[in-house]
């Protein structure tokens, strides 16, 4: 049996940063969660990192593979 493959989204726009965290595993694909916050007039790479940690952190991941 095969470890599965943590794999990571990111969408940064104009108005707001989006993270996924999946567990793909041959066919089957889950989401093992989702943050989202708005820019605003934040720094953006401040943003991406909060986003970024705070879906990791949820998805309970120690190491992601794939961004």
């Amino acid at each position: 049996m095969s470890k599965p493959t943590i794999t990571v989204g990111i969408d940064v726009g104009s108005g707001a940063v989006k993270c996924v965290v999946m567990s793909v595993d041959g066919d089957a694909t889950k989401i093992l969660a989702h943050h989202f916050a708005r820019i605003r007039k934040r720094d953006i790479y401040a943003v991406v990192e909060d986003v970024f940690g705070k879906a990791v952190h949820e998805a309970g991941v120690d190491a992601v593979d794939y961004i």
